[in-house]
């Protein structure tokens, strides 16, 4: 059994070698085309991806004015989409918002109830480090005028969405 397999591993280098020889090439997997957007969605959806990105505070605006501003970049980006790629980043920017929004209850509620240090630093880091995760290779793919969604962008969100406070009404 191993000499066999020592015998195929030698074929394969000799014929790898003979090809290469011979100015014949080894056959290569192509990787997938990445799809491709439109410059003018390209440039629509990193505007609407910044708007999200931007505002991480929900102490300088409500929650409210932030989701509104970032919408509206979405909605320019969406009247800007024809492929299914395009559509596809819309609906992953859509997701993104929500979970920044998320992230943004959390940074809220951290910074209301935890005291300064420790905890508080560490959960506030963690977000931080999952939004970048995301935020960074999107905007270079939307910059290559790539339709391609980070994988990272999966995990933006918050890993267990705080609860709300015994006096919640709403």
């Amino acid at each position: 059994m191993t000499r066999r397999v020592l015998v195929v591993g030698i074929l394969k280098i000799v014929i790898l070698t003979t090809t290469c020889a011979m100015g014949q090439t080894p056959p290569v997997q192509k990787k997938p085309a990445m799809p491709k957007v439109s410059e003018p969605f390209g440039k629509a959806a990193f505007l609407a991806l910044k708007a999200i990105e931007r505002d991480e505070s929900v102490l300088k605006r409500s929650m409210a004015q932030f989701r509104d501003s970032a919408v509206a970049s979405i909605n320019v980006a969406d009247a800007e989409a024809q492929t299914e790629s395009e559509k596809n980043v819309i609906k992953a920017l859509r997701e993104i918002l929500l979970k920044r929004m998320q992230n943004n209850l959390e940074r809220f509620i951290a910074l209301r109830n935890r005291p300064e240090g420790g905890e508080r630093d560490l959960l506030l880091y963690g977000i931080q480090k999952r939004e970048t995760a995301c935020f960074d290779p999107f905007e270079e793919n939307l910059r290559l005028r790539s339709g391609a969604i980070p994988n990272t962008c999966r995990l933006i969100g918050p890993m267990v969405l705080p609860p709300f406070p015994p006096d919640y009404d709403h």
